[in-house]
């Protein structure tokens, strides 16, 4: 399956689709339909570094955090293989990683929910398959894991009522100890980066301790306060909301999930050391187990291969993987109006711990272009980048979009005669131009206002139709498609028209420029005056209309339909219409 991971950086939204086919990567699963994301769902993280973040919920289910935006999108379905079934793990309650094994480690909750409550698992991240470990339950005094971290040597530590140290590559507990003074048990365990282990009281959730790892003994570093709330949920009236799992970010500072007596639930950002915490986002449903997964500079991977093809911009063809090689996720840079020269300090941004093959970017204003690279990280690190490709962002990814009026300046067009119901022949384009998934480099002009790539396609005569229909004609892209008469005066005028076209600029950013100049219609008294682009780099096409009044025409259709008729694209209104339009652009993506 593949799933999209959207971010925003201001301005229009647009997509670009971005795929990668490796011989190793992520297969990433469906988290369940039972959680309704809503658009209000966000944790944005506190700082930028902040690479994959995940968190998990009472299905079984992982999410991932974006690292820019704090959207929350599907990352993985967790299940237990069961014969020719699958069993869902239930609640994980708490999540840690191990870079140096490339494996996600969880913990489930007391639940009946659950397939084994107080157990630990290991999670293949490709697959979402969960091996069950070993039940701590006995050690914890509990059928809970409502704390779980990773201490650098790879020692994994639970808690609940007892602190237990678990040697997860035998796997054994090595070590259980009540907790003491007591502090109602611990959950939302963290490793600082000074190696401190931090855990929050279980029976009360406001205070930070410290704890040694050998004895369990805690000290309190303080009792959590909310100065600021950055205006998520300023007052709590159900109560100060308590830290049910943490993750340690690379400032030192924390990532927590809290929830008040109410079961509201927030994302927040703690410092450890004060200890003070901010809202950042109020949660519709309950999560659980945050981790934050590293990442970690290294030149031990090839670069993946970058294309771009037609809209879309694709990663593909990244080959070289070697067996040890397992892509966690991506990195992909991006400068707008400029190159990067291959060198990733050199973008504008970038957007950290991508999983899954499938990447759609929310850029800036349609026009600019955006030159991106992408690097694979793995357990080994962060590979170099990728070459380059660039892309001029569009508005959509199908379909038909306004966009600004901005028809191109002749150069030196070639006139086109034609009479009233007549179709030219074979026209130039200059370029191959993909419609439809069909490449073409040549097209065919229809008096009666459209441009067709079939060689047989008829003149149109004596209207537009609707979009779309398997009549001919077929293959089109229509400015006016309705019953122009190029000899007849236009409304207000005292000399025909003109129908030129040229191409114009250097590849890959060659134009196809198709121009209508004050036709009549066929003693309608109407008029049209309008362009129609066809652009080189994407295979968009644009018709800007300077003016047209085509209120007493019969039938007046704009837009594009496929070769077999079967699939069309137009703007509400602008198919069999009757309209009278000025200083109007459309620009139809069919790929």
């Amino acid at each position: 399956m593949i799933v999209t991971a959207a971010w925003r950086r201001g301005g229009t939204r647009q997509v670009i689709w971005l795929w990668t086919v490796l011989a190793l990567g992520l297969a990433i699963g469906a988290c369940s339909a039972d959680t309704e994301i809503k658009e209000e769902d966000k944790i944005p993280p506190p700082i930028a570094q902040a690479s994959t973040l995940l968190a998990a919920d009472r299905n079984g289910d992982v999410w991932r955090i974006d690292s820019q935006t704090g959207e929350i999108q599907p990352f993985l379905d967790v299940y237990i293989p069961s014969g020719p079934s699958a069993l869902n793990l239930g609640v994980i309650s708490a999540m840690v990683f191990d870079p140096a094994a490339n494996v996600l480690y969880a913990g489930t909750g007391a639940s009946t929910l659950s397939a084994c409550p107080g157990c630990l698992y290991s999670i293949d991240m490709a697959t979402g398959v969960a091996t069950l470990l070993l039940d701590i339950s006995t050690s914890l005094g509990s059928f809970a894991i409502p704390g779980l971290a990773r201490r650098s040597d790879g020692r994994l530590f639970a808690a609940n009522d007892n602190l237990v140290e678990v040697d997860p590559t035998v796997p054994t507990v090595v070590a259980s100890n009540v907790i003491s003074p007591a502090v109602g048990g611990g959950r939302g365990l963290t490793f600082g980066n000074d190696g401190t282990l931090y855990m929050a009281g279980y029976t009360t959730g406001t205070t930070i301790n410290g704890i040694d790892t050998t004895t369990a003994a805690s000290a309190l570093l303080g009792t959590l306060s909310y100065p600021n709330s950055g205006g998520v949920e300023p007052l709590f009236p159900q109560g100060s909301p308590v830290i049910n799992s943490m993750t340690t970010l690379p400032d030192g500072s924390a990532l927590a999930i809290v929830n008040d007596s109410a079961w509201n639930w927030y994302g927040a950002s703690v410092d450890l050391a004060t200890p003070e915490a901010v809202l950042l986002g109020k949660l519709s449903f309950e999560l659980d187990g945050i981790v934050w997964l590293p990442f970690v500079a290294s030149s031990a991977l090839p670069a993946p291969v970058m294309n771009l093809s037609v809209i879309d911009g694709y990663l593909s063809n990244a080959v070289g993987w070697d067996a040890g090689f397992v892509v966690n996720s991506y990195k992909l840079y991006w400068k707008a109006n400029g190159t990067m020269s291959g060198i990733p300090a050199n973008a504008d941004g970038f957007y950290a711990g991508i999983p899954g093959t499938n990447f759609s970017d929310f850029a800036a204003a349609p026009g600019n272009t955006y030159f991106y690279m992408v690097a694979a990280v793995t357990a080994a690190g962060e590979g170099p980048p990728s070459s380059e490709i660039f892309h001029v962002a569009v508005g959509a990814t199908v379909g038909a979009e306004i966009i600004p009026f901005a028809p191109v300046a002749a150069v030196s067009p070639t006139p086109v005669a034609l009479a009233d119901d007549q179709v030219s022949g074979a026209v130039p384009l200059g370029f191959n131009f993909t419609f439809f998934g069909n490449v073409y480099t040549q097209a065919y002009i229809s008096s009666n206002g459209f441009l067709s790539f079939d060689a047989a396609a008829p003149h149109g005569c004596c209207g537009g139709s609707i979009i779309p229909d398997i009549f001919p004609p077929n293959d089109y892209i229509a400015l006016a498609w309705t019953d122009l008469d190029p000899p007849e005066l236009g409304l207000g005028e005292s000399t025909p028209g003109t129908i030129t076209y040229e191409t114009i600029g250097s590849a890959p950013n060659r134009k196809f420029v198709l121009t209508f100049d004050r036709i009549g219609t066929n003693a309608l008294g109407g008029i049209y005056t309008g362009q129609l682009v066809l652009n080189e780099f994407d295979s968009t096409a644009e018709v800007h209309t300077t003016h047209a009044n085509l209120q007493d025409v019969p039938a007046y259709t704009q837009g594009v339909e496929n070769a077999s008729g079967t699939v069309g694209y137009y703007l509400p209104g602008r198919a069999t219409g009757q309209d009278i339009l000025n200083n109007d652009a459309v620009r139809f993506h069919t790929n």
